[in-house]
């Protein structure tokens, strides 16, 4: 059994199953991590050389990735369109999260 999870955004909706389906066929998985590095050569695509931040895994990422955050305090932020944030995303991506810095699952 899957799981199913209905997202909503501006009258756009889709089920988690769905996106998942869409996006597993050409996607990317990008690693975040506390101790990450965002390097501009730094794709972020194995679980030993993440990202270090959020904002640069949504910089690198296609639309459909998915994007995994290993559990930590991130304390880098960015500013975009004179609002600073976390991660100012404009993609259609997965970002998940809570894991073990060594991206155990």
């Amino acid at each position: 059994m899957g799981i199913i999870a209905l997202v909503a955004f501006g009258g756009l909706s889709i089920t988690l199953q769905t996106f998942r389906q869409q996006a597993s066929a050409a996607s990317a998985v990008r690693y975040v991590a506390v101790t990450g590095s965002d390097g501009a050569n730094n794709l972020c695509t194995t679980p030993t050389a993440p990202c270090g931040s959020l904002q640069h895994a949504v910089d690198v990422a296609a639309d459909g990735d998915e994007i995994r955050m290993a559990g930590g305090v991130y304390t880098v932020l960015s500013t975009r369109q004179g609002m600073t944030q976390t991660a100012y995303i404009t993609k259609s991506l997965m970002i998940v999260g809570g894991y073990a810095a060594d991206f155990s699952f």
